[in-house]
């Protein structure tokens, strides 16, 4: 399948919807830079990422180096809070990657439903505005 990406700003966050499969590092890192690009264009720092089509043929420890590379080349990139929602078959690279982002103070969530990741960053998004 054909690695492909579409991004859409809805009314309360870019919704970034992808399928294909990624093999390599330099795919991750193709589509991170894609919504960070994304992110500073809209103005916005809400992301839904849909990733229920895309198959992770990396090894896990490319988790651990995407997270390296918000760090040295993407340093705006930790004001996104990202919801993803991602099929049964990367719950291990996908929570692994979740639990790194948040021990380095990254607010990213993983999930294996649409609704449950709308619904987290619909309540985050509530509480900032509640808070201002």
């Amino acid at each position: 399948m054909k690695n492909e990406s579409f991004i859409e700003l809805k009314e309360e966050y870019l919704l970034v919807t992808s399928r294909g499969t990624r093999k390599d590092f330099s795919e991750v890192i193709e589509g991170t830079l894609k919504i960070n690009e994304a992110a500073k264009a809209y103005g916005t720092k809400y992301v839904l990422a849909d990733y229920r089509e895309v198959n992770y043929e990396v090894p896990l420890a490319d988790a651990f180096n995407l997270v390296k590379v918000y760090e040295k080349k993407l340093p705006k990139f930790s004001d996104i809070v990202i919801s993803g929602v991602i099929n049964e078959s990367n719950l291990e690279i996908g929570k692994f990657w979740e639990s790194v982002c948040q021990k380095r103070g990254y607010k990213y969530r993983v999930f294996t439903t649409f609704e449950k990741a709308d619904k987290w960053l619909k309540t985050l998004i509530k509480e900032q505005v509640s808070t201002k």
